[in-house]
């Protein structure tokens, strides 16, 4: 059973909002490697990548959609608790 850190939850739902490390990064007031380390860990805690690139910068894949449902859901309920 995996546990979901919300930190990096928090990180993975800025990058699939805003579309690239570094913005994320920006409205997280973190560094861009500590943003990329974060969704690594999360990927890695998951076993699937989550992201894909584009000219754009990152755009979900079918893992990533599907994790971003649950993330949001999540997300509420640990403010809450």
């Amino acid at each position: 059973m995996l546990d979901l850190d919300p930190h990096l939850l928090r990180a993975f739902l800025s990058v699939a909002s805003v579309g690239t490390i570094n913005g994320a990064a920006a409205n997280l007031h973190r560094t861009q490697a500590a943003v990329r380390m974060q969704i690594r860990r999360l990927e890695e805690g998951v076993g699937a990548p989550l992201f894909v690139p584009s000219p754009q910068g990152l755009v979900l894949n079918a893992a990533g959609s599907l994790l971003v449902r649950f993330a949001n859901r999540l997300r509420p309920l640990h403010a809450h608790a």
